[in-house]
């Protein structure tokens, strides 16, 4: 049994091993939570690791999330999040530096990916601001995943806070599936990586972040700009020519 914050939450099962836990924070479909639990992997001193908890029609399970090797001490303090389909989670992870003192860095574990520093994550999406100089603090995400705020402290000490979207408008018309895998009601399943997006009818293609009345897109293979929406998809306009086709010309 595990203690927890939310009192419907109250008798969550613990990963094999450990201790003592608690839950954190529960997604808004209610069916992932996250929190962390203690346990001795060493048989020495007790430390946290995360815990994401599935509910299904039998009750919730536990699902432990190894720490990463260079940060030991993972747990879901202060502001956890973790999507609906238990693919992406926010937390915050310690260790000791060489100075004895504690360290503590947001992370965000994906599905498929593991254990990534919130500063290499956003970058990857393209947040492009955010070099070796800068730390990161206060870092929150949205249900979905695709909205993160937090502040930036750059090398001069000085305090920036940030608001920052998922640079694909795929993300923010769709809903997600998994990692990097989402479904648009009128596009279908598609992949996302970056600000790349690849669905069968188009293929690969990077889409102009501007989603008001349709959805312009640049086909690298052709050098031509596109443009759709949900009530002619299949069929694209070509901005060049102005001529409709249905998926992608031979030219």
């Amino acid at each position: 049994m595990v203690w927890t914050t939310d009192g419907g939450l109250s008798s969550l099962p613990l990963p094999a091993g450990a201790t003592g836990g608690r839950a954190s924070y529960i997604s808004p479909g209610g069916s992932v939570a996250v929190g962390e639990y203690l346990h001795s992997p060493t048989g020495e001193s007790e430390i946290y690791a995360v815990v994401l908890w599935h509910r299904d029609g039998s009750g919730w399970r536990a699902e432990a999330i190894p720490s990463p090797e260079e940060v030991p001490h993972m747990g879901t303090t202060p502001l956890p999040r973790v999507t609906d389909d238990g693919d992406l989670v926010l937390s915050i992870g310690a260790r000791l530096s060489a100075a004895n003192d504690w360290e503590y860095f947001e992370m965000i574990w994906e599905r498929g990916r593991g254990w990534t520093g919130a500063r290499e994550f956003l970058n990857r999406l393209g947040l492009d601001m955010l070099d070796n100089s800068v730390l990161l603090d206060r870092v929150i995400m949205s249900a979905d995943g695709s909205h993160f705020a937090g502040v930036i402290h750059d090398a001069n000490g000085h305090a920036l806070g940030f608001v920052y979207a998922h640079p694909n408008p795929l993300v923010h018309l769709s809903a997600r599936l998994g990692t990097e895998r989402y479904r648009n009601p009128w596009m279908g399943n598609h992949a996302v990586i970056g600000e790349w997006t690849y669905e069968p009818v188009l293929g690969w293609q990077k889409y102009h972040p501007e989603i008001s009345g349709g959805l312009f897109f640049r086909d690298v293979r052709l050098g031509r700009w596109g443009w759709t929406r949900a009530d002619v998809f299949p069929w694209v306009h070509w901005i060049d020519s102005g001529e409709w086709t249905v998926g992608r010309p031979e030219r």
